[in-house]
C-alpha cells in the first residue's frame, strides 16, 4: 500500500491483466467472504464475493462499471459470511 500500477516497479503493483500478481490482493481470508470497497465519501465502488476462497481474492481495481478507479484513498470492508465477523481497512491507489 499504496497501489502504484504505473510507476514501473512491480513491487508496488501492476495493472490488472487477469494474471497472478496483477491488481490488488486481499489475503488471509476465510472461505466465504464479501469484500466491499468504498470511496472516503462513502460511495460504493464495488463488491466482491467468494464462496470457496483459497485465502486470497484478486481485485481488478475497477468499479462496478468496469472503469479503473481513480487515484485516491479507499475504505474496504471484509465480512466473513459464516461468522458475520467484519474487518475494515484502508488502501491508496496512485495512478
Amino acid at each position: 500500500n499504496p497501489f502504484r500500477p504505473n510507476d514501473g516497479n512491480a513491487s508496488t503493483g501492476l495493472n490488472f491483466t487477469g494474471a497472478a500478481k496483477t491488481g490488488i490482493y486481499f489475503l488471509n481470508l476465510s472461505r466465504q467472504v464479501k469484500i466491499e470497497i468504498y470511496t472516503v465519501a462513502g460511495n460504493k465502488v464495488t463488491e466482491l464475493f467468494t464462496v470457496n476462497s483459497s485465502g486470497a481474492v484478486q481485485w481488478d481495481v475497477r468499479n462496478d462499471m468496469g472503469r479503473d478507479v481513480a487515484s485516491g484513498f479507499y475504505i474496504y470492508s471484509v465480512t466473513d459470511m459464516e461468522t458475520g465477523e467484519r474487518k475494515l481497512g484502508k488502501l491508496a491507489v496512485i495512478r
